[in-house]
Formats: C-alpha cells, sequence, structure tokens
C-alpha cells in the first residue's frame, strides 16, 4: 500500500509547476516547524546545535527553516526534474 501510495504522489507531483512545489515545500517546512513533530526537524535542530553553537536561537531557527525549506524543495523538484525530457 505504501508503495502505490508513494509512486501516486510521485506522479502528482512530477506534474505541479516548479514555482507552486517550492511554494509548497516552504509550507511544509513551516508547517513541521510549528507542529514540532518531524524526525527531520528533531535531526536538523540537534545538528544545528552541535556545529553552530556560536549561533544566537534567533540565527539558528532561522537556519533550521531554510535547511528544512531546502530539503522538501529538493523532494519535491525531483519528480518534477526526472519527468522533463531530455
Amino acid at each position: 500500500m505504501k508503495e502505490v501510495l508513494a509512486k501516486l504522489l510521485l506522479a502528482a507531483t512530477s506534474t505541479v509547476p516548479l514555482g507552486i512545489a517550492r511554494a509548497l515545500a516552504r509550507g511544509v517546512a513551516r508547517i513541521l516547524l510549528w507542529t514540532g513533530s518531524s524526525s527531520a526537524l528533531r535531526v536538523t535542530r540537534r545538528n544545528l546545535s552541535l556545529t553552530c553553537p556560536d549561533l544566537s536561537d534567533t540565527e539558528r531557527g532561522l537556519l533550521l527553516q531554510r535547511s528544512l525549506e531546502s530539503t522538501f524543495m529538493t523532494a519535491l523538484e525531483m519528480p518534477i526534474i526526472w519527468r522533463k525530457d531530455n
């Protein structure tokens, strides 16, 4: 069932314009930041605390948001790129 759902999600995502995919990725990142319920969020937060101890909480929070946005943008851009004709 998960495999079928994943294929459907990839197929649907591949038809979305790039700008919309990026906006969706930013939205997903903000939702995860708001809910705080994601392993990607927890791992990224922990990694930033270990690798960037000199940053303020505000700076680290902004970097956390940008990192999550980039991660989800990559995930949503891949199906679009795979679908493009060469």
